[in-house]
Protein backbone atom coordinates (compact mmCIF):
# COMPACT_ATOMS: atom_id res chain seq x y z
CA UNK A 1 0.00 0.00 0.00
CA UNK A 2 1.69 3.29 -0.93
CA UNK A 3 0.83 6.37 1.30
CA UNK A 4 1.47 10.04 0.46
CA UNK A 5 2.66 12.52 3.07
CA UNK A 6 2.21 16.43 2.83
CA UNK A 7 3.70 18.78 5.52
CA UNK A 8 -0.01 21.21 4.95
CA UNK A 9 -2.88 20.06 6.50
CA UNK A 10 -5.90 20.56 4.41
CA UNK A 11 -9.08 21.99 5.60
CA UNK A 12 -12.32 21.14 4.34
CA UNK A 13 -13.08 21.53 0.98
CA UNK A 14 -13.96 25.07 -0.25
CA UNK A 15 -16.84 26.51 -2.97
CA UNK A 16 -14.57 29.48 -3.50
CA UNK A 17 -11.21 26.90 -4.09
CA UNK A 18 -10.38 26.30 -7.48
CA UNK A 19 -9.65 22.74 -6.18
CA UNK A 20 -11.59 21.82 -3.88
CA UNK A 21 -9.28 22.08 -0.76
CA UNK A 22 -7.89 25.24 1.53
CA UNK A 23 -4.93 24.92 2.76
CA UNK A 24 -4.28 25.46 6.19
CA UNK A 25 -0.63 28.00 6.74
CA UNK A 26 1.29 27.32 9.93
CA UNK A 27 3.13 29.96 11.67
CA UNK A 28 6.07 30.16 14.28
CA UNK A 29 4.96 31.68 17.90
CA UNK A 30 7.07 34.01 19.49
CA UNK A 31 8.67 31.31 21.68
CA UNK A 32 9.49 29.23 18.55
CA UNK A 33 10.68 32.12 16.59
CA UNK A 34 13.20 33.29 20.09
CA UNK A 35 14.85 29.29 20.13
CA UNK A 36 15.45 29.70 16.65
CA UNK A 37 16.65 33.15 17.44
CA UNK A 38 19.18 31.91 20.89
CA UNK A 39 20.54 29.06 18.68
CA UNK A 40 21.46 31.47 16.05
CA UNK A 41 23.33 33.11 18.24
CA UNK A 42 25.05 30.33 19.95
CA UNK A 43 26.07 29.34 16.75
CA UNK A 44 27.93 32.94 15.55
CA UNK A 45 29.51 33.01 18.83
CA UNK A 46 31.22 29.71 18.90
CA UNK A 47 32.31 30.46 14.76
CA UNK A 48 33.02 34.11 14.68
CA UNK A 49 36.59 34.01 17.22
CA UNK A 50 36.98 30.68 14.92
CA UNK A 51 36.87 33.06 11.66
CA UNK A 52 38.86 35.88 13.42
CA UNK A 53 41.64 33.78 14.42
CA UNK A 54 41.97 32.30 10.55
CA UNK A 55 41.73 36.07 9.62
CA UNK A 56 44.47 36.99 11.85
CA UNK A 57 46.59 33.54 10.43
CA UNK A 58 46.01 34.57 7.07
CA UNK A 59 47.49 38.07 7.54
CA UNK A 60 50.37 36.60 9.47
CA UNK A 61 51.06 34.80 6.34
CA UNK A 62 50.52 37.51 4.06
CA UNK A 63 52.83 39.27 6.51
CA UNK A 64 55.84 36.45 5.78
CA UNK A 65 55.57 36.57 2.33
CA UNK A 66 56.15 40.68 2.12
CA UNK A 67 59.47 39.97 4.82
CA UNK A 68 60.83 37.38 2.04
CA UNK A 69 60.49 39.41 -0.37
CA UNK A 70 61.74 42.52 1.23
CA UNK A 71 64.54 40.01 2.00
CA UNK A 72 64.70 38.94 -1.61
CA UNK A 73 65.45 42.64 -2.20
CA UNK A 74 67.92 42.92 -0.08
CA UNK A 75 69.95 39.71 -1.14
CA UNK A 76 69.74 40.93 -4.54
CA UNK A 77 71.34 44.58 -3.17
CA UNK A 78 74.34 42.63 -1.30
CA UNK A 79 74.93 40.65 -5.12
CA UNK A 80 75.14 44.25 -6.69
CA UNK A 81 77.17 45.59 -3.92
CA UNK A 82 79.73 42.87 -3.14
CA UNK A 83 78.21 41.30 -0.79
CA UNK A 84 77.86 44.36 1.18
CA UNK A 85 74.35 44.34 3.35
CA UNK A 86 71.84 47.31 2.35
CA UNK A 87 72.86 50.30 5.02
CA UNK A 88 70.08 51.46 7.31
CA UNK A 89 70.73 55.06 6.01
CA UNK A 90 73.71 55.95 3.12
CA UNK A 91 73.54 59.23 0.84
CA UNK A 92 71.62 59.31 -2.37
CA UNK A 93 69.90 62.77 -4.16
CA UNK A 94 66.47 62.56 -4.60
CA UNK A 95 63.06 62.12 -3.10
CA UNK A 96 62.99 58.86 -0.78
CA UNK A 97 60.57 56.31 -2.84
CA UNK A 98 59.37 54.15 0.32
CA UNK A 99 59.92 56.85 3.13
CA UNK A 100 58.78 59.41 2.66
CA UNK A 101 60.33 61.67 5.75
CA UNK A 102 61.43 64.75 5.15
CA UNK A 103 64.31 64.34 7.30
CA UNK A 104 65.86 62.69 4.62
CA UNK A 105 65.19 64.09 1.79
CA UNK A 106 69.03 62.84 0.35
CA UNK A 107 69.37 60.15 2.76
CA UNK A 108 67.41 56.80 1.84
CA UNK A 109 66.54 54.18 4.48
CA UNK A 110 66.92 49.94 3.53
CA UNK A 111 63.26 50.27 2.58
CA UNK A 112 64.29 52.83 0.02
CA UNK A 113 67.69 51.36 -1.26
CA UNK A 114 66.23 48.22 -2.10
CA UNK A 115 63.21 49.52 -3.64
CA UNK A 116 64.76 48.85 -7.54
CA UNK A 117 64.41 45.43 -6.42
CA UNK A 118 61.33 45.29 -5.14
CA UNK A 119 59.07 47.82 -6.71
CA UNK A 120 56.06 46.74 -5.17
CA UNK A 121 55.03 49.58 -2.57
CA UNK A 122 51.98 47.37 -1.17
CA UNK A 123 55.01 44.63 0.15
CA UNK A 124 56.59 46.97 2.67
CA UNK A 125 52.93 47.89 4.24
CA UNK A 126 52.43 45.08 6.99
CA UNK A 127 48.61 44.01 6.88
CA UNK A 128 48.56 44.63 11.13
CA UNK A 129 50.38 47.68 11.07
CA UNK A 130 49.05 50.70 12.99
CA UNK A 131 50.20 53.85 11.48
CA UNK A 132 48.03 54.21 7.36
CA UNK A 133 50.69 57.88 7.12
CA UNK A 134 52.44 58.31 4.13
CA UNK A 135 55.23 58.67 6.46
CA UNK A 136 56.97 55.15 6.44
CA UNK A 137 56.46 53.88 10.21
CA UNK A 138 54.62 51.04 12.10
CA UNK A 139 55.72 48.26 9.37
CA UNK A 140 58.90 46.84 8.85
CA UNK A 141 62.83 47.44 10.09
CA UNK A 142 65.97 46.17 9.68
CA UNK A 143 68.52 45.39 12.06
CA UNK A 144 70.75 48.22 12.37
CA UNK A 145 73.93 46.18 13.94
CA UNK A 146 73.98 44.39 10.29
CA UNK A 147 73.23 46.94 8.07
CA UNK A 148 74.91 50.61 9.77
CA UNK A 149 74.01 53.75 9.47
CA UNK A 150 77.12 55.20 7.09
CA UNK A 151 76.19 59.39 8.06
CA UNK A 152 79.56 59.76 8.51
CA UNK A 153 81.89 62.44 6.79
CA UNK A 154 84.31 59.77 5.93
CA UNK A 155 82.92 56.56 4.45
CA UNK A 156 86.67 55.37 3.92
CA UNK A 157 87.09 55.97 7.77
CA UNK A 158 84.24 54.97 9.95
CA UNK A 159 83.81 56.08 13.50
CA UNK A 160 85.93 54.06 15.90
CA UNK A 161 83.92 54.95 18.91
CA UNK A 162 80.29 53.97 17.60
CA UNK A 163 80.01 50.40 15.70
CA UNK A 164 76.48 51.66 14.28
CA UNK A 165 78.66 54.41 12.03
CA UNK A 166 80.74 52.02 10.21
CA UNK A 167 80.06 49.84 6.85
CA UNK A 168 77.50 47.32 6.77
CA UNK A 169 78.86 43.95 7.40
CA UNK A 170 78.99 41.32 5.02
CA UNK A 171 77.14 37.34 5.55
CA UNK A 172 80.46 35.85 6.07
CA UNK A 173 81.49 38.58 9.15
CA UNK A 174 78.21 37.37 10.84
CA UNK A 175 78.36 34.02 12.70
CA UNK A 176 75.53 32.02 13.90
CA UNK A 177 73.48 34.17 10.71
CA UNK A 178 70.28 31.92 11.56
CA UNK A 179 70.10 33.39 15.46
CA UNK A 180 70.42 36.87 14.24
CA UNK A 181 67.42 38.73 13.24
CA UNK A 182 67.71 40.91 9.89
CA UNK A 183 64.30 42.21 8.52
CA UNK A 184 61.06 42.08 10.98
CA UNK A 185 57.96 43.91 11.89
CA UNK A 186 59.13 47.11 13.71
CA UNK A 187 58.10 50.44 14.99
CA UNK A 188 60.71 52.24 13.15
CA UNK A 189 62.43 51.12 9.63
CA UNK A 190 65.91 50.23 11.56
CA UNK A 191 66.06 49.53 15.40
CA UNK A 192 69.08 47.41 17.28
CA UNK A 193 69.09 46.33 21.01
CA UNK A 194 68.40 49.76 22.15
CA UNK A 195 64.96 50.07 21.22
CA UNK A 196 63.78 46.83 23.15
CA UNK A 197 65.85 48.02 26.16
CA UNK A 198 64.14 51.83 26.13
CA UNK A 199 61.26 52.10 23.41
CA UNK A 200 60.66 56.08 23.08
CA UNK A 201 59.17 58.49 20.44
CA UNK A 202 56.01 57.25 18.70
CA UNK A 203 57.68 54.73 16.55
CA UNK A 204 61.17 53.62 18.03
CA UNK A 205 59.91 50.24 19.36
CA UNK A 206 59.17 46.15 18.92
CA UNK A 207 55.73 44.98 18.51
CA UNK A 208 55.05 42.74 21.48
CA UNK A 209 58.52 43.48 23.59
CA UNK A 210 56.45 44.52 26.20
CA UNK A 211 55.36 41.63 27.98
CA UNK A 212 58.91 40.32 28.07
CA UNK A 213 59.59 43.55 30.66
CA UNK A 214 56.91 42.82 32.62
CA UNK A 215 54.22 39.86 32.10
CA UNK A 216 50.78 42.00 32.79
CA UNK A 217 52.83 43.80 30.12
CA UNK A 218 49.93 46.90 29.90
CA UNK A 219 50.86 47.45 33.38
CA UNK A 220 54.01 48.86 32.28
CA UNK A 221 55.17 52.34 32.29
CA UNK A 222 56.54 53.32 28.72
CA UNK A 223 56.17 56.74 26.80
CA UNK A 224 53.82 54.80 24.13
CA UNK A 225 50.66 55.81 23.66
CA UNK A 226 47.48 54.90 22.04
CA UNK A 227 47.36 52.24 18.67
CA UNK A 228 51.17 52.05 19.04
CA UNK A 229 50.89 51.41 22.67
CA UNK A 230 48.65 48.33 21.65
CA UNK A 231 50.83 47.55 19.09
CA UNK A 232 53.97 47.58 21.81
CA UNK A 233 52.39 45.89 24.47
CA UNK A 234 50.34 42.94 22.46
CA UNK A 235 52.16 42.20 19.50
CA UNK A 236 51.61 42.50 16.19
CA UNK A 237 50.71 38.54 15.43
CA UNK A 238 49.50 36.59 18.34
CA UNK A 239 51.39 38.67 20.49
CA UNK A 240 54.60 38.41 18.89
CA UNK A 241 56.65 39.08 15.12
CA UNK A 242 57.34 38.07 12.10
CA UNK A 243 61.29 37.67 11.24
CA UNK A 244 63.29 37.05 8.28
CA UNK A 245 66.77 36.26 10.19
CA UNK A 246 70.22 37.15 8.71
CA UNK A 247 70.37 33.22 6.77
CA UNK A 248 67.16 33.99 5.21
CA UNK A 249 64.82 31.93 7.12
CA UNK A 250 61.77 33.44 8.25
CA UNK A 251 60.51 33.07 11.31
CA UNK A 252 57.78 33.87 14.02
CA UNK A 253 58.96 34.95 17.59
CA UNK A 254 57.00 35.91 20.73
CA UNK A 255 57.36 39.41 21.90
CA UNK A 256 59.44 38.64 25.49
CA UNK A 257 61.43 36.17 23.40
CA UNK A 258 62.76 39.25 21.70
CA UNK A 259 63.04 41.43 25.00
CA UNK A 260 64.77 38.26 26.58
CA UNK A 261 67.52 37.52 23.92
CA UNK A 262 67.66 41.34 22.30
CA UNK A 263 69.87 42.90 24.36
CA UNK A 264 71.35 41.24 27.04
CA UNK A 265 75.24 41.67 27.48
CA UNK A 266 76.60 38.75 26.03
CA UNK A 267 77.97 38.95 22.75
CA UNK A 268 75.78 36.59 20.47
CA UNK A 269 72.42 37.86 20.58
CA UNK A 270 69.15 38.54 18.82
CA UNK A 271 70.77 41.87 17.62
CA UNK A 272 73.96 42.24 18.24
CA UNK A 273 76.80 40.96 16.00
CA UNK A 274 80.68 40.66 16.64
CA UNK A 275 82.29 44.05 15.46
CA UNK A 276 84.82 42.75 12.44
Amino acid sequence: MRRNFTLIKPFAPSADSGTGVRLKAHSFTLIELLVVIAIIAILASMLLPALRNAQDKGKQALCKGNLRQLNTGAAMYADDYEGVFVPSLAWQPGPPPVSRNGAFVDWKTNEDLIWPYVMNLDVYWCPMRVWTTETYKGNYGFNWNITRDTRTADQNAPSPTNPCLKLPLKLSQIRDTAGKLFCYDSGAYGTSQNEVVAPTGNFWYLPGTCMGRNPEGENSTHLLTGSVSTDYVMGRHSRGINTVMADGHSSWLVGSQVFRHGFDTAADTLFKVPVP
